[in-house]
């Protein structure tokens, strides 16, 4: 209430004071709605650079790899560091000493393509809309 009677109360009325509490209270609620408006336009903005940055990013990767399709996710307008925290929350896998010590396996006779997906193991991919 501080910032209220400091810098916007003195300029509305010298004798603000004099104002009854209902309508302090008034003037009170419409400065925070203002504040919070003010707050969500520069999160906007924040949020549409962080976008312009990911769409950039996405036909680079488009070009790089035609095959695959690159465009608008549900996860867009998060930053990298933003994404990791809140989808990739799981912690690194603790391996035992010896697994870098696994045979060599041969690899002469394998296919040159595979997909899981002609033996109905696995399906496509999910949640890649492209709006």
């Amino acid at each position: 209430m501080e910032w209220l009677s400091r810098w916007i109360m003195p300029v509305l009325d010298r004798d603000w004071r004099d104002w009854s509490s209902e309508t302090r209270s008034e003037l009170k609620e419409l400065v925070e709605v203002e504040m919070r408006r003010r707050e969500m336009r520069r999160r906007r903005g924040r949020e549409f650079g962080v976008f312009k940055v990911n769409l950039r990013r996405a036909k680079v990767q488009q070009k790089l790899d035609p095959s695959a399709e690159h465009g608008v996710t549900k996860f867009s307008d998060l930053t990298p560091a933003e994404f990791r925290r809140n989808f990739l929350w799981l912690k690194r896998l603790r391996l035992p000493s010896n697994a870098q010590k696994a045979p060599i396996l041969p690899t002469d006779d394998l296919p040159t393509d595979f997909d899981w997906r002609d033996y109905c193991v696995v399906t496509g991919v999910k949640d890649q809309v492209i709006l």
